[in-house]
């Protein structure tokens, strides 16, 4: 690539020599530790997730795998790894005598959320058949289920005998005149596969060297897994191929991340860190008596951490955590519907019933639950006192929502240190829900708070974890353990610092609009190279090399200070992933402001007689504006912020939905927006209302 590819974009050379922040180096932590203790295997031994998953039903047959329930916490059905590897496997055999499919061919689901461990079944047996896994969630809209499936070239769909039904009468009735794509085969697996049989004859309990004793498919995997499919803000649905090898590495990250807790057991977790960034295992050992099972479900499922998630369970983080991190961690995943935070102490009851330790949400449903404490008055609530983390997927960090739910909802839980429970995380839903950072207790990067910004900041420092306690005692000549933003602390700097990139993650920031490597003092868009290998080049937009090349394989300038020439900035062979969020890294922690497309300009005139031309412009953030409203405005229960272009002038419009009927209520409500806007942005918005639910 030459330098005459960038001409388009003007790169200030002698104002970026020398300045560019590179990206700082990986956080170490201890060689792979052993994932399963009793059987002595650790998962970095695997090639792949189904061979994880065929461990699973070897070593753990009888442990629960998933489990569904309704949004009143109850159990809806339970699977072992054995019920759930003989589901998957007839599939992965039918699939094999019955077709002719080759290596790699596409393979659509079409399931509804209710049907998730059916989903999950024909996920795995479709990959366990050598078959490139094609989701399609949103069955309704038979416009996008077409488009997928001629794209992709799907030449088997999977399905229930209740959607196929469905899909058929649809056809034949509203949808005549649809031309529907030809050679695609529908097979109904709701039936399939549940007259496996237990092979338990052929199960061998194996103290060591359970991989190389245990039969092996005969399958040759192809590099790509699964296609997932999903719309950018823009409207545009883009398919994302992942790859066997990115689901290994991801997994392994977020698994190192989730044991670098001080909290876990000290035999196989880590979380201290000494003086050559490199953690050592604690001594603190968790209370015995809160593996105290409450029900015949949890009985199997010790030395696990059973997990709790109203996310979409078939796409994107919902998927990683759910239906990817589960197998490779031996979780027992527990998914509930999203409404079960609507129903006040459902959550709370679900998650003792099963003794969650990881939980997984969203903003929405966490004020929901909130909301819902006023019902729940003079009731008896639930102890959670094993509750390690609690998951917030979202983009921008909020910090308000973050206080209160930690002091109003958690601690009266008995969850330990609550406050270190609640972790924002940020994920990429537009490329296949891949995780940017979250907060976790290892090491800032080497280096990292030596970095000159050209300015001063104060920030204040409290220790971010109780040493004497949790850390034990430093060895002689060791650092000092690393320090952290207090929880305590009302700058908007703790909160919005408060997430580092996963341990392997690549960061970094490159201007807005240009090609070259940003200034450490100024923001821009931030690239990220993929969990511990380059941007595998399998991995991008389906069929869409042109997209891929831009977004997924971006190759940034960087001007050296003895050519000041600029050249491209090429430390992986596959280059970075193009996230399309703005932020930048201080000390090693990412800060994330919000989408580029989501931004809201406004004209600063500084001077009444200033041209059109040499207007400045302030930038804001449809989140960040959202959030004000929801949580210094009482009544609102959802609320958005756009711009229009009328007249060469970009005009805010702020929408917000309440419950409140009256006109002299929504009347009050858009004068509170208005006011709020102004008082803590400076935004003067163009048109602000207010409409009943």
């Amino acid at each position: 690539m030459s330098l005459s590819d960038f001409e388009q974009h003007e790169i200030n050379v002698l104002d970026l020599a020398g300045r560019q922040m590179l990206p700082l180096e990986p956080r170490s932590i201890l060689p792979p530790t052993l994932d399963d203790v009793a059987m002595s295997t650790s998962m970095v031994q695997f090639s792949s997730i189904v061979e994880i998953l065929q461990f699973r039903d070897m070593t753990t047959p009888d442990a629960m795998a998933f489990s569904t329930v309704d949004n009143k916490g109850r159990e809806i059905q339970s699977w072992t790894w054995e019920h759930f590897f003989g589901r998957a496997d007839k599939i992965r055999q039918t699939i094999l005598n019955k077709t002719t499919l080759q290596r790699g061919a596409r393979v659509a689901l079409v399931f509804r959320k209710s049907e998730i461990l059916v989903f999950m079944a024909a996920f795995y047996g479709a990959m366990m058949a050598g078959m490139t896994v094609v989701p399609i969630n949103v069955i309704e809209e038979l416009a996008e289920m077409i488009y997928i499936l001629r794209y992709t070239n799907t030449e088997l769909a999977l399905t229930t005998e209740y959607n196929y039904k469905a899909l058929t009468r649809d056809l034949q009735n509203a949808h005549k005149e649809t031309d529907w794509p030809e050679g695609v085969t529908w097979w109904k697996t709701d039936t399939l596969g549940s007259d496996w049989k237990s092979k338990r004859k052929h199960r061998q309990r194996l103290a060591s060297s359970v991989v190389d004793l245990w039969p092996q498919m005969d399958v040759d995997l192809p590099d790509l897994a699964y296609i997932e499919y999903t719309k950018s803000p823009n409207g545009e649905l883009k398919g994302v191929a992942v790859s066997h090898r990115t689901i290994l590495s991801q997994c392994h990250a977020i698994k190192d991340t989730f044991e670098s807790n001080p909290r876990r057991s000290s035999s196989n977790n880590a979380t201290a860190v000494d003086s050559s960034n490199v953690l050592t295992p604690t001594s603190s050992i968790p209370d015995s008596s809160h593996n105290t099972p409450f029900s015949k479900t949890i009985g199997t499922t010790q030395n696990v951490d059973p997990m709790l998630s109203w996310l979409e369970p078939r796409q994107q983080v919902g998927l990683v955590l759910g239906g990817l991190l589960g197998v490779y961690r031996g979780n027992h995943t527990v998914f509930a519907r999203s409404d079960i935070t609507e129903t006040p102490g459902a959550w709370e009851t679900c998650a003792q019933r099963y003794q969650i330790t990881l939980a997984l949400g969203d903003y929405e449903g966490v004020r929901e639950m909130i909301r819902g404490l006023k019902a729940q008055n003079g009731e008896k609530r639930c102890q959670l006192p094993i509750l390690e983390t609690f998951l917030i997927d979202t983009v921008v960090v909020r910090p308000i929502l973050n206080r209160r739910f930690a002091s109003e909802f958690l601690a009266p839980l008995h969850v330990i240190q609550p406050e270190k429970v609640v972790v924002p995380m940020c994920s990429l839903p537009e490329h296949g829900g891949m995780i940017l950072s979250m907060r976790d207790h290892l090491m800032f990067p080497k280096e990292a708070d030596l970095i000159d910004f050209g300015f001063e900041y104060d920030i204040p420092r409290t220790p971010a974890l109780e040493v004497s306690v949790e850390l034990g005692s430093r060895t002689p000549g060791s650092q000092p353990p690393p320090r952290g933003y207090s929880a305590d602390s009302d700058t908007i700097c703790h909160y919005l610092l408060d997430r580092e990139a996963l341990k392997n993650n690549l960061i970094k920031v490159v201007a807005t609009g240009e090609q070259a490597i940003q200034r450490a003092a100024e923001r821009g868009v931030i690239l990220v190279g993929a969990f511990g290998y380059a941007v595998p080049r399998a991995f991008g937009f389906w069929e869409l090399p042109r997209h891929s090349q831009v977004i997924f394989h971006a190759l940034p300038l960087i001007v050296p200070v003895d050519t000041m020439v600029p050249e491209v900035y090429d430390p992986v062979p596959a280059g970075f992933l193009r996230t399309g969020l703005l932020g930048g890294l201080i000390e090693g922690r990412v800060v994330v402001f919000g989408m580029y497309e989501e931004r809201i300009q406004q004209e600063v005139f500084q001077d009444t007689n200033v041209i059109r031309e040499d207007a400045r412009y302030k930038y804001h953030y449809t989140a960040d504006l959202a959030n004000t409203i929801m949580e210094r405005i009482v009544g609102f229960t959802a609320c958005i912020a756009f711009e229009v272009y009328v007249n060469n002038e970009r005009l805010p419009v702020i929408c917000a939905e309440t419950p409140r009927y009256h006109r002299s209520d929504l009347t009050k409500l858009a004068e509170f927006v208005k006011q709020a806007l102004q008082d803590h942005h400076g935004l003067r918005p163009y048109w602000d209302t207010a409409s009943g639910a």
